[in-house]
């Protein structure tokens, strides 16, 4: 995941098949977009910058992703 200014962008690759996606969104849209992605792919890891580390979004976002691994 990847914020700048206005925008968020997400990819996701899936290890065993090779298969790459990405996207991109208003930032004043991250929570809906983001949790219909992330319901979309069911990731076993997420990589989110620092700046997203404090975001109540993106903890709303984590918590409904029990068995997701999330790095900051």
């Amino acid at each position: 995941v990847f914020v700048k200014r206005t925008q968020v962008g997400a990819a996701f690759i899936d290890i065993t098949t090779g298969e790459f996606s990405a996207t991109s969104f208003p930032f004043t849209d991250m929570a809906e977009s983001l949790s219909k992605e992330l319901g979309r792919f069911t990731p076993r890891e997420i990589i989110f910058p620092d700046s997203l580390k404090d975001n109540a979004e993106v903890k709303t976002v984590i918590e409904n992703l029990p068995n997701t691994s999330v790095s900051f």
